[in-house]
């Protein structure tokens, strides 16, 4: 943690993207004279195996949506800080192509990037 604590808002609002995140899952912050303690509640907890959390976030996604968009989409649900090359190297797929479907994906509302190119994150919005 910096000296001000600039850290603790980016610890917060990444752990509200995560896909599981619930107000009650909160991290919390306890001050005590000499020590300064951060805890962070295993969103993930009670959910099941990562491919059945998978499967609740991609149920609800039209089964219209083609199958390399649905793969994006899982890609993000399970690192929602995946770059683009990242992208690229799992599915086998060139920039452009990567390219068009995040953005088809964004003007369908299903995406949305929070924060910078570089240091930002995915949030997974349907």
């Amino acid at each position: 943690m910096e000296k001000r604590g600039s850290g603790l808002r980016k610890i917060c609002e990444i752990s509200a993207a995560l896909p599981n995140y619930k107000e009650e899952k909160k991290p919390s912050f306890i001050s005590e004279g000499t020590q300064f303690m951060t805890i962070f509640k295993n969103v993930n907890y009670g959910m099941g195996t990562s491919l059945e959390v998978y499967d609740k976030y991609t149920e609800s996604i039209p089964k219209s949506i083609p199958k390399v968009q649905r793969e994006i989409i899982r890609l993000m649900s399970v690192n929602s800080r995946i770059t683009v090359l990242e992208i690229m190297d799992e599915l086998s797929l060139s920039r452009p192509t990567v390219m068009n479907n995040i953005k088809k994906l964004k003007e369908q509302g299903f995406l949305e990037r929070i924060g910078a190119n570089k240091g930002g994150y995915w949030k997974i919005l349907k």
